[in-house]
C-alpha cells in the first residue's frame, strides 16, 4: 500500500491511503488531494499494424477509442507522414508525445527509415520509450528526451500531456494551472551537423506554439537540400488570445529556408469535404485572418524529387479519408500502389 508522501499509481493504493488516514482519526483538510488517476492507461492496436500505450485522454488514443467522426488522428500529417516515410532516410519527429507520428513512419517505411523522436514531457517521454520497446523498434527510433528551441537552456513546460506548451497561457492556461517541469532545450543544429542527415529527409513539427524557436535552432539543418519536407501546425486557435503573432514570421523564415509552403484550407473535422481538403500557397493566407488561417502545412523542397511525387499524391487525401479505417495489410497496399 502506497504511504503518504509517496504517489499512488493505481485506484486501489489511493483508496487505501485515504481508508488508512481517516481510520486513525485525522481531519482532512479541506481541499485535500488524493493521487487518485485521473485517466486510466489504454493500450490498443491501431488500423496501421503497430500497437499504442497512453492516458486514455491523450489525442492520439482517443480516435482509436471512438470512431465518432471516422477520421484519423491529425488526419493531413498522418496521411503525409504514411506517404512520405516509404521512401526511407530520416524522419524527425519534433514534439513526438508518446511517438504515435515515429511509430507509424516506422511502419509504413518500405525503406531503411532512421526515426529521432523529440520529446521533452517526463510523462510522455515514458510512453515513447515504452511503446518504442513494445513495437521492437528500439534500433530504429531514437528517443530524445529534450525539447527543441534557438539556445541551450531549460524551459518550464507545462504539464499538459497531450498539450504539454513552453508558451504560458496556451489553450486557456489549462496547462499551466496543472502545473510546470522544467526540461532541457537544445537547438536542433547542435544535434545534428548540416548534411548529416540523409536525402530524403522528412521533419514533423508539432510543438503547441513553440514553433519559430525550434525553427530559428535548426536553420542549418532544414535549410541543407537533404531536408524534403516540413509538415507542421502553425496555428492560432490555442495561442493566448487566439492569435500567433508569429505565424506569418514562421511561414516566411521555411520559405527562406527553400520550402513552398501549402496549408490546408478547413478544419480537421472538416477536411473529408473536398473543398476543405484542398492545399492552397501561403500567398492565399492572411495570419490577420483567423478564422481562415491553416492550422496544418506541408512544406516542400521544389528541387527534391519527392516534391512532385507528394504534391500528385496531395488529390489523394479525401480518398485516404473514406477509406479510413481499413486494415492494415489492406492499407500498406493501397499506400504501395499510390506511391
Amino acid at each position: 500500500m502506497a504511504t503518504q508522501g509517496q504517489p499512488a499509481n493505481r485506484w486501489t493504493d489511493a483508496l487505501l491511503q485515504l481508508f488508512d488516514e481517516v481510520t486513525k482519526g485525522k481531519t482532512l483538510p479541506e481541499g485535500s488531494h488524493y493521487p487518485f488517476p485521473r485517466y486510466p492507461q489504454v493500450s490498443l492496436s491501431t488500423p496501421y499494424g503497430f500497437n499504442l500505450l497512453g492516458s486514455a485522454n491523450n489525442a492520439a488514443i482517443l480516435p482509436h477509442l471512438f470512431h465518432t467522426d471516422d477520421l484519423p488522428y491529425e488526419p493531413l500529417i498522418t496521411f503525409l507522414s504514411l506517404m512520405m516515410s516509404r521512401t526511407g532516410g530520416a524522419y524527425l519527429d519534433i514534439g513526438a508525445n508518446i511517438g504515435y507520428f515515429s511509430l507509424l513512419a516506422a511502419f509504413s517505411a518500405a525503406q531503411p527509415l532512421d526515426i529521432h523522436a523529440f520529446e521533452p514531457s517526463a510523462a510522455n517521454f515514458r510512453f515513447l520509450r515504452e511503446n518504442i520497446r513494445r513495437n521492437g523498434l528500439e534500433g530504429q527510433i531514437h528517443p530524445y528526451a529534450i525539447g527543441l528551441g534557438d539556445t541551450d537552456s531549460t524551459a518550464d513546460l507545462s504539464a499538459y500531456g497531450t498539450g504539454s506548451s513552453f508558451v504560458r497561457g496556451w489553450d486557456g492556461g489549462v496547462g499551466d494551472e496543472q502545473g510546470m517541469e522544467s526540461v532541457i532545450v537544445k537547438p536542433l543544429d547542435r544535434l545534428f551537423r548540416r548534411g548529416e542527415l540523409p536525402y530524403p529527409t522528412v521533419v514533423k513539427i508539432d510543438v503547441e506554439g513553440f514553433e519559430l524557436p525550434v525553427m530559428r535552432g535548426g536553420a542549418g539543418v532544414l535549410s541543407h537540400e537533404n531536408v524534403a519536407a516540413v509538415i507542421c501546425e502553425i496555428s492560432h486557435g490555442p495561442h493566448p488570445g487566439g492569435y500567433n503573432s508569429a505565424a506569418a514570421e514562421t511561414v516566411a523564415l521555411l520559405e527562406e529556408y527553400g520550402f513552398t509552403c501549402l496549408g490546408m484550407k478547413g478544419s480537421a473535422p472538416a477536411s473529408a469535404d473536398s473543398e476543405n481538403a484542398a492545399m492552397a500557397p501561403a500567398s492565399e493566407f492572411s495570419p490577420e485572418d483567423t478564422d481562415k488561417w491553416p492550422g496544418a502545412w506541408l512544406c516542400l523542397r521544389p528541387t527534391c524529387e519527392m516534391h512532385d511525387l507528394i504534391l500528385s499524391a496531395v488529390p489523394l487525401f479525401e480518398v485516404f479519408l473514406q477509406l479510413y479505417p481499413m486494415p492494415a495489410a489492406s492499407l500498406r497496399q493501397a499506400i504501395a500502389d499510390l506511391v
